[in-house]
């Protein structure tokens, strides 16, 4: 809703800049779930408030009208048929190959280095914080002594 009465040439910062919700998100869930206490079990807490909130913002935004797109598409019947999605794609990716390949190797390693980080930490710490957990868990074994 907000990028459709945006104008057309500020949808692409406007986008950016609405994209830092997830951020935010974030942030906002760690917030909670420290609020709540912070234990293993309090994800629930924090999932039943996130979940209260969306409810709350959906029933707001049905108290706004429809964007002028909108109506003015649904007066002129104005449809988009799943082929012309296609169709759209691939005059995009025969256009845009080189970028699509970039970012598809970009956004891999991304993944990759986050993996690799969030592994590293658990593979060093599990062990030394919650040795019966780790005890449990067959690949880390070898980090955990027998009492």
């Amino acid at each position: 809703m907000a990028l459709e009465n945006c104008q057309t040439d500020a949808r692409g910062l406007m986008s950016g800049i609405l994209q830092q919700g997830y951020s935010f998100g974030y942030v906002c869930a760690a917030c909670a779930n420290l609020g709540v206490g912070g234990a293993v079990n309090t994800w629930k807490t924090v999932f039943w408030i996130a979940a209260g909130l969306s409810i709350a913002v959906g029933l707001i935004r049905i108290c706004f009208p429809e964007s002028k797109q909108f109506i003015e598409a649904k007066k002129n019947k104005h449809t988009t048929a799943p082929s012309a999605f296609w169709k759209e794609t691939k005059m995009m990716l025969a256009q845009q190959w080189k970028m699509c390949i970039y970012c598809i190797i970009l956004m891999t390693w991304f993944n990759c280095t986050l993996i690799f980080t969030f592994n590293d930490d658990t593979l060093l710490t599990l062990p030394r914080l919650q040795p019966h957990l780790a005890r449990q868990l067959h690949h880390f074994h070898a980090y955990t002594k027998e009492p």
